[in-house]
């Protein structure tokens, strides 16, 4: 398909040929924008790097001085007056479901790693400081008695992709990974020194969550995404050929025995029919959250959940006529 006279127009500006300094460009950028919208601008940057290894891995966050033309959304953990002020100022976010009310993290490790004791004064691979994979090996070398960042480090490596890389490349000794790449991992010879999922520990994993005043104001429509929401859960629950091609889809594998295995512990095992919230799985990550943060001590979980919804659709027996088609 030939070029619009706009397109050539703005083309003919820009000498291919050239090396334009920084201001230049900017200049450039802004003259030959045609689209009614804001553009966005690529910027490549030659490091001479190797990002194929995990060790060289390059990764940030740019805070730009006017935002991102968005608004943002907090979640505030608070209690007491500041409850009050944080709910005054619009903080009224609560969970509806709790999909996965477990962790669900195996702690893979070099073959020569078979338990926990063995981790002191090696190196884990995790995705961030913060994020589930953090928490999950935390909560997991408490248990073992071994303390983070002193008897075990813990490195940011970006995500399941690059945690295995790290591991692979012997840059860590074991990696927090979650499937598919903890099987993969496993089939390649690692060991599995723990699987955090068998411990049965109550954690709100992945869940759906809304305001309080969409509930009040518009139960109606939370009603109807809910009994939608379960009906995908049915039928990734019921219909095993489907779902396998699904997740096949989406994890980007062309081997079906790895998603063959996941997916009987996943539908059967971690995901309920009836994905209540829990108090409990809440009060595991305000438990966690004491430890570094004092002010999180004594928070109710049950501010954090609404599971009146779940029962008004259980109560009307919308999830048992759908098990018993």
């Amino acid at each position: 398909m030939p070029n619009g006279k706009s397109y050539n127009a703005s083309l003919a500006k820009v000498d291919r040929a050239s090396r334009y300094a920084l201001a230049d460009s900017l200049r450039l950028a802004k003259e030959t924008a045609r689209a009614k919208f804001d553009e966005t601008v690529e910027l490549a940057i030659r490091l001479g790097v190797d990002p194929r290894q995990a060790d060289q891995n390059i990764r940030g966050t740019v805070s730009l001085p006017h935002g991102m033309g968005k608004t943002v959304r907090v979640l505030a953990f608070a209690k007491g007056d500041k409850e009050k002020e944080a709910q005054e100022a619009g903080a009224d976010f609560v969970g509806i479901t709790s999909t996965i009310n477990t962790l669900v993290y195996k702690i893979i490790g070099q073959p020569s790693i078979k338990e926990p004791a063995l981790l002191k004064g090696k190196k884990i691979a995790i995705s961030r400081i913060g994020g589930v994979s953090d928490f999950s090996v935390r909560f997991g070398l408490d248990r073992w008695s071994l303390v983070p960042d002193r008897d075990v480090a813990l490195l940011q490596v970006g995500g399941d992709p690059e945690a295995l890389l790290a591991l692979q490349n012997k840059v860590v000794d074991a990696a927090a990974l979650s499937e598919p790449f903890a099987t993969m991992a496993e089939r390649d010879g690692y060991s599995v020194i723990a699987d955090l999922s068998r411990l049965n520990i109550p954690f709100t994993h992945h869940g759906i969550g809304t305001r309080k005043l969409m509930i009040q104001e518009r139960r109606d429509i939370v009603i109807r995404f809910l009994r939608s929401y379960l009906e995908g859960i049915y039928v990734f629950k019921t219909n095993r050929e489907l779902s396998l091609k699904t997740l096949q889809k989406v994890a980007r594998l062309s081997d079906l025995s790895i998603m063959q295995s996941i997916y009987d512990d996943y539908s059967q095992r971690l995901t309920p029919a009836l994905p209540y919230p829990t108090p409990a799985g809440i009060q595991t990550i305000i438990d966690q959250l004491a430890k570094t943060r004092p002010q999180a001590k004594g928070l109710n979980p049950n501010d954090f959940i609404d599971a009146s919804i779940m029962k008004e659709i259980e109560d009307s027996g919308f999830v048992k006529r759908l098990y018993a088609r």
